[in-house]
């Protein structure tokens, strides 16, 4: 049967330890050792001064077999995180999280996203550059560390009070620095990822016993409602259930729905 190991190693350089060690230790009473001995920018960077080839799962599950190699501990952590915009109105950041087991061969991909308050800030002024740095609390926040274009290059890790206090010829332009140690906000969705890898590292399989027994949805397999009037397929997708990555059981959550909207079926809502 699965245990987790009294120490997971760990890679990052930008501190991340701060927000998954806590949560490792109260919720898995394991000790997560930090190891910056591989500069995980060369995977990429956000600035993309260096392009990513790999995708953001697949960058986690790297950095955590290189925790493992560059601590000789068998169990390792590697977390990747992901900006888009949506609808041009706001930034969503995804974190992966994902757990290697070198010993049992396992690998375990965690996820969390969320709109997060921030982006480019443009002011004509000193004053307007005060009031759009008081729009909310992320932002006014002086933890939140920004980026400005000076000289010709990217002056990054800049503080909110040494941005008012400096003489900048206007109009100025400012980013927010989305590395994790200055991020806040990001901060906030490691956390929720970290969550998620616990809830897949205690959920077990109920007939092999395996971890990672949580609802997912199969690819290619997706599965539509039956319409409640008509009873004919609806455009409505199933909700997930519960599936083991070891044995293929399947485990349907007795509070999932089980017909779909006749608003979304095609023959009574056509």
């Amino acid at each position: 049967m699965f245990t987790v190991n009294k120490q997971i190693a760990f890679l990052t350089k930008h501190d991340k330890q701060h927000q998954i060690a806590p949560i490792i230790n109260t919720e898995l009473n394991a000790e997560i050792i930090h190891t910056d001995k591989f500069d995980t920018d060369k995977l990429g960077t956000f600035d993309h001064k260096i392009q990513r080839k790999l995708r953001a799962d697949e960058a986690a599950i790297k950095k955590a077999y290189l925790a493992c190699e560059l601590t000789n501990l068998n169990q390792g952590i590697g977390s990747e995180g992901s900006f888009n915009s949506f609808m041009g109105l706001s930034l969503v950041d995804q974190e992966i999280i994902a757990f290697v087991d070198i010993e049992r061969k396992l690998e375990i991909v965690a996820m969390a996203q969320q709109s997060v308050p921030l982006g480019l800030i443009e002011a004509k002024n000193s004053e307007e550059l005060k009031r759009k740095l008081n729009t909310n609390s992320y932002i006014s926040s002086n933890s939140q560390r920004w980026m400005i274009w000076l000289n010709n290059q990217w002056n990054k890790g800049v503080k909110r009070n040494s941005l008012l206090a400096e003489e900048y010829a206007f109009p100025i332009k400012i980013e927010p620095d989305l590395r994790a140690m200055h991020c806040p906000a990001r901060q906030e969705v490691i956390k929720l990822a970290t969550q998620d890898l616990i809830k897949r590292l205690t959920s077990f399989c109920p007939q092999c016993n395996q971890i990672n027994f949580v609802e997912k949805i199969k690819p290619n397999q997706i599965e539509y409602l039956a319409c409640e009037i008509c009873s004919l397929p609806t455009n409505q997708p199933k909700p997930p259930s519960c599936i083991c990555d070891e044995c293929g059981y399947t485990e349907s959550n007795s509070d999932n729905q089980n017909k779909g909207s006749a608003f979304y079926c095609n023959y009574c809502n056509p």
